[in-house]
């Protein structure tokens, strides 16, 4: 398919000008071959001292090469001899499928010129299938190039399921670069009998600045790098997307150094320092490779990791032999290490080695003999995450010191970052093997800056310990810090969060003489904020947290005696802190941490604001009931009906500084009746039966049924202005329309509380409500021919008072919540607008009000937490004092006994709003 993009036009004029002298081929259709048909494929041989540039006139495809009547032949599809050889893409496709050349290294294309280049650029799709397959026992490989092989600005590139029975299933050349990728490269399903299941790159590997994916996956090689092999350096730097997922060395373990190692890659030469670099890439994954001896996704001696974004090795494994080792990442004898989270997290998990026992231990990284690691550093905000450890099976010491979170250089980076050794990620089973718990470096260490973190229960071995100002040493209550030198603490932290039972920090100077100094304030760090909810420090508590230990002395002269620094401030119960040590001898010492309670702050989670709140919604259901009541009575005149309406709330409040939003929804159905009296006077009664959900987008939520009863009573009269001011604006008689309604809800309430770290409880009670309101309003006939016939002034004065009964919830989170009332007395001004329709039975109504609430008493309650007695004010939410309300609402009469009415309101305040929507039928006798 022809492509028109800019983009590969620029690619294939930057590349011809290379080669200005070579000699140019064209491929167009003619180019097209497929054996299936029958016919014998002629090889193309290129002998072109100043180079040979292929230029496709459009898509080509050659398949099944020899095809099955051919025989097979000894030579590439394109055979290079002589100077460069460069492939011009044009944005067309060049594919490449099933093809058999007998034992010709590059069934595709091959060129032996050990000192050119081959080329490929500006293709929409170069791929490689089966080119050739597995069944071709003798194949070598789809490409082989003998000097330097460039795959550069193309739009795709696939290889996939080739063999060969020699180095690199896919590609084997001297130098690979890949290069400016715009959506995808790649690399699946290759095999190779020896090296390199899918890439070998003899003396280095180049893969950079691809836009679009480059995956290698299920790619197998017998021997190191099922995914990539190479002698020399391996660069993968500035790409947005590289996954390996699945690669797999199969053949049997070996101890020599670099065979059967690295599942995905393995970089290897005896006696060279081979360096495998990662930088700046938007996303890295390390998924299920797999090796028989060493590096489940990485064999290397020189790793660096510099990371541009997520960083994942997981589920990595090596199985088999006596001494499978790294996981992950292997780093070969006297090799070099380091690790760096620049603009992401770098995680290891589930990475695992197997012996043939078979006993599976979890393995990140394993460090040869002499090998050191350089730097494992994170920037603010990233952390490098150990679920795995690191090990090593070397004795041998390392000298030089490994400073965490040490600048780099030039590098202007803040790396106050995370350090996180963790054992939370195990399962039971492999919670009690220590051998998954225990990280060992044989350096000595010093943290200068930033976080480092022992969680649950690990153990970090190391050449001695070193803290600087400015930098933090977390550890879980159960984790270890043991070394084989000095160990020097300036600012401890127990998360203590993680106390259970008898287990303690444990810190340890093992070797002859070495010594263990604590010095600074002890942080009681509270890394979950749940700590202080823990029922049991409303008494006070002794912990035995610290032990230290050493051959030498242990030194804790430098720690306040009395007071341990905590959070500054925290929710739940409030106390005070003291410390005391018990020194048996001078090398040992036990610190025993003391609490003493002085009050508690419910954080918000328990404050229980839906309880008050929940008369807000029963002053919006009365409410809304009142109005109904006044839109049935202003219906087509008549003696007598009976009516009903569904009735619906939608109110929402923002949350506060102080008080969580609150949402309330409500549905329901009213039945009525109603007559109009002689004297012209309309009364009404009803009934109604509502479901209410509440929520305070915290963790509560509250179902309610609510029943109410409603009285509605209106007289007419007229009102006469005698003045003669008067007589020019109005009619001499105003008819003036007093109404009045009273009613009365009755709420039962259900309330469940969802806690984020505690056992959800449930409480219900009762609300009372009752309202009444007086109304005075003065219709004003304007003209039939007007758009709006009749305006009506009026003013309201609405009383409504809500009372919440006491309650207590069950359970050992269980609260009770006291007495508490709303009263609220408004006084809304507005102006009805009214309009009969001319052709049927129809009246349609608009109003605008405002309203002021003049007299407001916000509910409020005491809440106490049952288990402790302690207390505290919960306050509801305050509404705005005045409100903006439109009305709307439409009566259709079908018939002389029957009539339909709609009502559709919006009230505005400062923070909240409420829509209301009914419909009904009335049927008149």
């Amino acid at each position: 398919m022809k492509v028109f993009s800019p983009r590969f036009l620029f690619s294939t004029l930057f590349t011809l000008p290379l080669s200005v002298s070579a000699v140019e081929v064209i491929l167009d259709s003619n180019a097209n071959f497929s054996g299936a048909g029958g016919g014998s494929f002629v090889p193309k041989e290129t002998t072109e001292a100043s180079g040979t540039t292929y230029v496709l006139k459009t898509d080509v495809t050659i398949a099944n090469v020899p095809g099955p009547t051919g025989s097979v032949v000894a030579k590439s599809c394109f055979a290079n001899t002589a100077g460069d050889l460069t492939f011009a893409g044009n944005g067309y496709t060049l594919i490449f499928n099933t093809l058999d050349m007998g034992t010709t290294a590059g069934a595709a294309i091959s060129s032996t010129v050990a000192d050119k280049a081959m080329i490929f650029t500006g293709f929409f799709q170069l791929s490689f299938l089966l080119a050739p397959g597995s069944t071709v026992a003798t194949g070598k490989g789809a490409i082989s190039a003998a000097n330097r092989l460039s795959f550069n600005k193309n739009m795709n590139l696939f290889l996939n399921r080739n063999f060969s029975s020699e180095n690199g299933g896919a590609i084997t050349a001297k130098t690979l670069s890949l290069t400016e990728t715009m959506q995808a490269a790649i690399f699946s399903q290759n095999t190779s009998s020896k090296k390199g299941g899918a890439v070998n790159g003899t003396n280095s590997v180049t893969i950079k600045e691809n836009k679009g994916q480059v995956i290698f996956s299920n790619n197998t090689s017998e021997d190191s790098g099922a995914a990539i092999f190479s002698e020399g350096n391996i660069t993968i730097t500035d790409n947005t997307s590289v996954s390996f997922i699945q690669n797999t060395v199969t053949g049997e373990t070996s101890t020599t150094p670099g065979d059967k190692s690295g599942g995905a890659i393995c970089a290897y030469k005896a006696s060279t320092d081979n360096a495998l670099v990662f930088t700046n890439n938007v996303s890295l994954i390390f998924s299920n490779n797999s090796s028989t001896s060493k590096g489940g996704a990485i064999c290397v001696k020189k790793l660096t990791l510099s990371s541009g974004g997520p960083t994942v090795f997981t589920g990595n494994k090596v199985h088999g032999g006596t001494t499978p080792a790294g996981g992950a990442i292997a780093i070969i004898d006297s090799g070099e290490l380091s690790l760096s989270a620049d603009h992401g997290d770098i995680i290891f998990e589930n990475n695992t080695v197997t012996s043939t026992t078979p006993t599976s231990t979890r393995s990140a990284i394993d460090l040869g003999t002499s090998a050191k690691v350089t730097a494992l550093r994170a920037a603010h905000g990233q952390s490098i995450f150990f679920y795995d450890p690191v090990t090593t099976a070397s004795t041998t010491t390392v000298a030089d010191n490994l400073n965490i979170n040490a600048p780099d250089g030039a590098n202007t980076t803040q790396y106050t970052g995370n350090i996180i050794f963790s054992g939370e990620r195990l399962s039971v089973q492999e919670l009690a093997d220590k051998k998954n718990l225990t990280s060992k470096f044989l350096q000595p260490m010093t943290l200068t800056t930033g976080t480092l973190a022992l969680r649950s229960g690990v153990m970090l071995q190391n050449g001695g310990f070193t803290q600087t100002q400015g930098s933090t040493f977390v550890m879980d209550v159960g984790t270890t810090l043991e070394t084989t030198g000095d160990i020097v603490l300036t600012n401890l932290a127990i998360n203590i969060n993680s106390i259970n039972g008898t287990k303690q920090v444990k810190i340890e100077a093992k070797n002859t003489s070495k010594n263990v100094t604590v010095s600074g304030p002890i942080v009681l760090l509270d890394s979950q904020g749940t700590f202080y909810e823990n029922h049991d420090l409303r008494l006070p508590q002794d912990f035995s947290l610290l032990d230290l230990k050493a051959t030498g002395t242990v030194t804790h002269t430098g720690v306040p005696g009395g007071y341990v620094e905590g959070v500054k401030f925290h929710y739940g119960y409030q106390g005070t802190w003291g410390i005391t040590w018990n020194d048996a001898t001078t090398n040992t010492a036990i610190a025993k941490f003391h609490w003493t309670k002085t009050g508690y702050i419910p954080n918000p989670q328990r404050k229980g604001f839906l309880v008050p709140n929940s008369l807000w919604g029963s002053f919006i259901d009365i409410s809304s009931l009142h109005q109904l009541m006044e839109t049935c009575a202003d219906g087509i005149q008549h003696r007598r009906g009976i009516w009903a309406a569904g009735l619906s709330n939608f109110f929402h409040k923002n949350r506060t500084k102080t008080r969580a939003g609150y949402r309330h929804l409500s549905g329901g159905y009213v039945l009525g009746a109603s007559t109009q009296m002689p004297s012209q006077n309309v009364f009404s009664i009803a009934f109604c039966q509502c479901f209410a959900r509440d929520k305070d987008y915290v963790v509560a939520k509250n179902q309610s049924t609510i029943y109410g009863v409603s009285l509605y009573y209106q007289h007419p009269e007229l009102s006469y202005f005698f003045s003669e001011l008067s007589q020019r604006y109005f009619p001499e008689n105003l008819p003036m329309i007093f109404s009045g309604t009273l009613s009365y809800t009755h709420t039962e309430n259900n309330l469940k509380t969802k806690y984020s770290a505690y056992p959800t409880v449930k409480g219900n009670w009762g609300n009372n409500c009752y309202a009444i309101e007086l109304s005075g309003r003065t219709p004003v006939y304007l003209s039939e021919k007007l758009l709006l016939q009749q305006y009506t002034p009026f003013v309201k004065l609405q009383f409504v008072y809500a009372h919440q009964e006491d309650f207590k919830e069950k359970g050992t989170e269980g609260r009770a919540f006291g007495k508490s009332s709303l009263t609220n007395l408004a006084v809304p001004i507005g102006v009805k607008f009214d309009k009969e329709s001319d052709i049927e039975q129809a009246s349609y109504h608009a109003t605008i009000a405002y309203v002021v609430d003049v007299i407001r008493n916000n509910p409020e309650t005491t809440t106490t937490l049952l288990i402790s007695q302690d207390s505290w004010k919960t306050f509801g939410t305050n509404l705005a004092r005045q409100a903006l309300v439109l009305r709307a609402e439409t009566h259709y009469s079908f018939n002389a006994n029957f009539e339909a009415f709609s009502q559709l309101a919006f009230e505005l305040r400062g923070s909240s709003r409420n829509y209301n929507v009914d419909l009904g039928g009335k049927l008149r006798f």
